[in-house]
């Protein structure tokens, strides 16, 4: 059984890390982790409600993997406007 739920987990988290990440890039002023933070706790309670721990699991690492990408991309983008600054007061 776990073997199976790895084989539904490393794809959906590779897709989350992937969209997640492209949509902060693209739109950095949107609070992209508030809105999957909301939407993780309202499913979370629902699926805790119909006792669905193995689909709660899934959820959880796949929103994980989610918030990583998300502040990886927010870390990429704070580096970059630093370096452009630092090169701009060299200038």
């Amino acid at each position: 059984m776990e073997f199976v739920l790895m084989l539904y987990l490393l794809p959906l988290c590779l897709i989350a890390f992937l969209v997640c990440g492209v949509l902060q890039y693209l739109f950095p002023r949107i609070k992209l982790y508030l809105i999957i933070l909301g939407c993780y706790v309202i499913v979370s309670l629902y699926l805790w409600y119909r006792s669905w721990i193995v689909d709660w699991t899934l959820l959880s690492f796949v929103a994980g993997s989610a918030m990583i990408s998300i502040a990886l991309v927010m870390l990429y983008m704070k580096v970059y406007r630093m370096a452009e600054k630092k090169a701009n007061e060299m200038n």
